[in-house]
């Protein structure tokens, strides 16, 4: 294990930041956007996917599938273009510019960890690879956590009635 993670841990570790960071932008898009928004441009996950697959992985599409992207592409830009011309799904946003931009960066981060997964999965048992994630995700997560939430963990409530209310609430969903 020690040699696994020594030999290929680099490329684990980038996998893993670039999952980590496209859900934490992802869902820190959510925070400043409208859900519509933010779901739609989730689309350009599959732009990114195709394009780093086509340079890097030397994947050749055909014809009908350039197509059939280009389409769906330009089918997301008229749908939101048609929303705001038009006023509908306008759902208030705190700041709409600022958390589409996080929902892009986020797609753009999950189209490069999908495209690394699908490398590194044509290279390695699959086990492998999705143990990896977990194993840096878990450490990247909780680093950044530690930086950017610390004042939040500072001042949770931690004491033996809140854990036991947890509790109650998981046998509820059970």
């Amino acid at each position: 294990w020690a040699r696994m993670v020594y030999k290929d841990g680099w490329r684990y570790l980038i996998l893993s930041f670039c999952d980590v960071e496209g859900n934490y932008f992802t869902v820190l898009g959510y925070r400043y956007t409208t859900i519509l928004s933010a779901q739609l441009l989730n689309f350009w996950a599959i732009v990114i996917v195709v394009v780093v697959s086509f340079l890097f992985l030397h994947v050749r599409y055909k014809v009908p599938q350039i197509v059939g992207i280009f389409t769906c592409v330009a089918g997301i830009g008229l749908l939101m273009v048609s929303d705001h011309i038009t006023g509908a799904n306008q759902f208030p946003a705190e700041n709409q510019v600022k958390g589409d931009l996080f929902a892009l960066l986020g797609a753009t981060f999950y189209g490069f960890s999908n495209v690394l997964q699908e490398f590194l999965v044509s290279k390695r048992p699959m086990y492998e690879v999705v143990g990896m994630l977990a194993f840096w995700g878990m450490i990247i997560n909780g680093t950044q956590a530690g930086i950017f939430d610390r004042t939040a963990f500072r001042n949770a409530a931690w004491s033996g009635a809140v854990i036991e209310i947890g509790r109650a609430s998981c046998r509820e969903r059970v």
